[in-house]
């Protein structure tokens, strides 16, 4: 992996903002398959882009699991890795989940399957940025073929850990794409964490 885009904060703290965070059994099985459980008894449509589109560069489904106090154990359990990611590495200027999780489905096909080309995820809400992206894995990587998380940085291509449970986080303005699932359904949940505009 190739470190890059180094900054110094104000406290003369090394940053390193091509980096990546990822963490094995956020949650337990049990708890893994509580939210797929969630995400797949709620309204599902189909995955678009920001400008709409939703047949060249992204194919798949999603759903959005509202941020309500039955759910805030996901929440929460989520914020503290996102804390823990960022006053370890990236120290960004946070506010936090402004939008609910998203719950993809991503299914492989004999013509072609679905994905999401390389994209950037720094739109927000409101005028405030999208700052920490993060991707945790509901599906267990025997399920399905193809569907990596890859994530670039200059000339460097990072392939996110595909065990069922685990998480990855990096700077929402990271070029990512999910490659084309070949064969059977990968789920995962996507969440975002934001912030006020980079200074």
């Amino acid at each position: 992996m190739s470190y890059c885009f180094f900054d110094l904060n104000k406290a003369g703290e090394e940053r390193d903002f091509c980096n990546y965070y990822f963490s094995k059994k956020l949650f337990t099985d049990e708890e893994v398959d509580k939210i797929k459980e969630i995400g797949d008894s709620t309204q599902t449509g189909e995955a678009t882009t920001f400008s709409g589109d939703s047949t060249s560069a992204r194919q798949g489904k999603v759903a959005w699991i509202p941020r309500t106090e039955e759910n805030r154990w996901i929440y929460d359990r989520l914020f503290t890795i996102v804390k823990e990611a960022n006053d370890n590495i990236w120290k960004f200027e946070l506010i936090g989940f402004l939008e609910d999780c998203q719950y993809t489905t991503y299914e492989g096909s004999k013509e072609k399957g679905d994905r999401y080309d390389f994209h950037l995820d720094l739109d927000g809400v409101q005028g405030i940025h999208r700052k920490i992206s993060a991707v945790l894995q509901l599906t267990d990587e025997s399920e399905y073929v193809g569907g990596d998380l890859e994530i670039l940085c200059r000339n460097s291509s990072i392939i996110a850990p595909k065990e069922k449970g685990t998480i990855t986080l990096f700077p929402s303005f990271l070029l990512h794409r999910v490659k084309e699932v070949i064969k059977g359904k990968r789920n995962s949940l996507v969440i975002w964490v934001s912030g006020y505009p980079f200074k």
